[in-house]
């Protein structure tokens, strides 16, 4: 008796699934993976000019230049002259000069922080291809324990 199911997968690389055993003919209703990656369509500059005046424990940013979009919620602040390390995305639009950090900030106070105000991506692009691996990864799991029987 041939058995035409696959019973592992693996990764081969980048963008590619192997399994194992290779199914001799075409399975019907066997597994497809369709899979684009969605990325943030990042059109606009990271805004550094000037300087953040920060606060701990406060959601408040207030900066020395006019220069905060109304489309800022969403973005991220990160506070880069070395006094925080975290990153913090943008809760709400205050004025020119000023926003609302979804959380409050962590770093140390200070008025005349150096700083990051952009887009970042949902997921990092190096693990865009972790998500179809754990789906086939699943899909397969599921499928040796309830349809090829019990896991020996």
């Amino acid at each position: 008796m041939t058995i035409n199911l696959p019973t592992y997968a693996f990764v081969r690389g980048f963008n590619e699934i192997g399994l194992w055993p290779t199914p001799s003919q075409t399975t019907t209703n066997g597994l497809i993976i369709s899979y684009e990656p969605r990325l943030v369509d990042m059109v606009v500059d990271d805004i550094t000019a000037g300087t953040a005046s920060v606060t701990n424990g406060s959601p408040l940013v207030t900066l020395s230049t006019s220069i905060v979009p109304t489309g800022v919620s969403g973005m991220w602040f990160n506070v880069n002259d070395g006094t925080d390390g975290n990153w913090y995305q943008v809760a709400s639009y205050g004025s020119s000069t000023t926003f609302n950090l979804a959380n409050n900030y962590q770093g140390l106070t200070g008025a005349t922080a150096t700083y990051s105000l952009g887009q970042v991506s949902d997921l990092p692009e190096d693990y865009h291809m972790a998500l179809p691996y754990f789906a086939a990864y699943n899909f397969f799991l599921k499928r040796k324990r309830h349809e090829l029987g019990p896991v020996l």
